[in-house]
């Protein structure tokens, strides 16, 4: 019992002197270089233009999901009135109404393409924000 109360003192004993001689700080000679590639991490830190740059990259995020559910939505209600337009244009039985249901389909069918246009600037715009 003696002897592992000996050892536990022993190992206390190098453990405080380990931490006591850790803190001594190291000699520098006048033959050592200066590091110059030292990183002084405080200016890093206290960088004032990170928390602009981080809004700018969050307001980058929100307008371009915005963009993409708006234009997305525009792109589901353009191509919802063209097949409507269309099954119209199936089902008219004289030749001045099947034009003008065919008409109004094209007319959906280019803007539901530039509806889609608009959802892939704002998935780039997405993308963007993260570099």
């Amino acid at each position: 019992m003696r002897t592992n109360l000996g050892v536990f003192i022993l190992l206390g004993l190098f453990i405080f002197a380990d931490a006591t001689w850790a803190q001594v700080p190291e000699r520098k000679y006048a033959w050592q270089k200066q590091d110059t590639l030292k990183i002084v991490y405080k200016d890093v830190l206290n960088n004032d233009n990170y928390n602009a740059q981080k809004l700018d990259w969050n307001k980058k995020r929100v307008i371009g999901t915005a963009l993409m559910l708006g234009f997305g939505a525009l792109t589901y209600y353009y191509h919802q009135r063209a097949e409507s337009s269309y099954s119209s244009y199936l089902n008219s039985g004289s030749i001045s109404q099947m034009d003008a249901h065919f008409k109004r389909t094209e007319k959906f069918d280019k803007l539901k393409g530039l509806a889609g246009i608009g959802v892939e600037i704002g998935f780039l715009l997405n993308v963007w924000s993260f570099f």
